[in-house]
């Protein structure tokens, strides 16, 4: 008798088959590592590296895991699916998991352009992400320009 599979984060069986015969990744994560690899592992908005699974992908130390969540990949929609945005490669871009909260903490979120320069700002002041993200040289250059 063979072993069940085991399930992975992010993926699920395929359609019309049991949970046991086979699975596949989910669109939204297909299409976060597609977005993921297009931006070469980092966000779109601050331009930081990210890890998709482990976090160990990153130089981590034991004074920086406690934050090393703040640097998953997560997708960002940049029309929303409530204004109607869809999930397609398009729409779709790879974003740290904190500022791709912090855009969404907003009752209005900026868009994505206005949002990128706001971050762009922050970062090169130091002030976006905790002081050991820049010390490991983990944040690149992102532009203020438009997206």
């Amino acid at each position: 008798m063979r072993d069940a599979p085991v399930p992975v984060l992010g993926v699920t069986p395929a359609r019309g088959l049991s949970s046991k015969e086979s699975f596949v990744p989910s669109n939204i994560a297909s299409l976060r590592l597609q977005a993921f690899q297009r931006q070469n592992g980092r966000c779109f908005y601050c331009s930081v590296s990210m890890w998709l699974q482990p976090p160990s992908e990153l130089v981590a130390t034991p004074s920086t895991s406690a934050g090393l969540h703040r640097l998953r990949c997560t997708a960002e929609h940049l029309i929303a699916r409530s204004d109607g945005g869809r999930n397609i490669a398009d729409n779709i871009v790879a974003a740290c998991a904190c500022c791709n909260s912090t855009r969404h903490k907003k009752k209005r979120p900026p868009s994505p352009a206005a949002y990128r320069q706001q971050v762009a700002r922050w970062v090169l002041c130091r002030a976006w992400h905790h002081a050991w993200v820049y010390d490991l040289g983990l944040v690149h250059q992102c532009g203020i320009g438009p997206a």
